[in-house]
C-alpha cells in the first residue's frame, strides 16, 4: 500500500512537470522562437524551458546530435552546448585539464559555442569532490566551480 502511495505521488509529480513544460512551450516569446528558427532551421524535437528569468533554453536534435541553446528574452543568442567525445576535443585543451587535475573521473564533456567563441566544459570528479571546468579555445580556464555535495 505504501509503495502504491509513493508511486502515485511520483506520477503526479511527473504530470505537473509535463504540464509546466507544455505551458513553457506556449509562453516562449515569438522573438525567441524566430531567433531560434533562423539559427537552427533544421532542428527537430524542440523542447523549451526557462533557464532563469532572463533567458530561455531550447533542447533539440540536429543531424543526429542532441543540443541545448540559450536565448535572451529579447531573442539574442547566448550559447549552444552539445556533448562531445573526449577524442573530439583539441589535445591542448585536454592537456590543460590534465595539468590542472590529476586522477579524475570524467562525468561529461561538452562543446560550448557563444558570441565569445568556442569553449569546452567538463564535469569531473576528483576523490569525493565534483567540479565543472570551462576552458576556452585559447587554453584559458574560464570557470572552475566545485559543486556542493548533496550528502550534507
Amino acid at each position: 500500500m505504501k509503495n502504491q502511495f509513493y508511486m502515485g505521488i511520483l506520477i503526479l509529480g511527473f504530470s505537473f512537470q509535463a504540464c509546466d513544460s507544455e505551458k513553457s512551450n506556449k509562453e516562449v516569446p515569438m522573438t525567441v522562437k524566430e531567433a531560434f528558427g533562423s539559427r537552427f532551421p533544421e532542428a527537430k524535437n524542440v523542447e523549451w524551458g526557462r533557464e532563469n528569468e532572463e533567458e530561455w533554453e531550447a533542447e533539440f536534435s540536429l543531424e543526429g546530435h542532441e543540443y541545448s541553446s540559450n536565448f535572451s528574452n529579447s531573442g539574442d543568442w547566448l550559447e549552444t552546448e552539445t556533448e562531445v567525445a573526449i577524442d573530439e576535443i583539441p589535445a591542448d585543451i585536454i592537456n590543460l585539464l590534465n595539468q590542472e587535475f590529476t586522477d579524475y573521473d570524467l562525468e561529461f564533456s561538452e562543446r560550448v559555442e557563444s558570441p565569445e567563441g568556442i569553449a569546452y566544459e567538463f564535469g569531473i570528479e576528483v576523490d569525493e569532490d565534483e567540479y565543472e571546468v570551462l576552458i576556452d579555445s585559447r587554453g584559458k580556464i574560464e570557470k572552475k566551480i566545485e559543486n556542493e555535495s548533496d550528502e550534507d
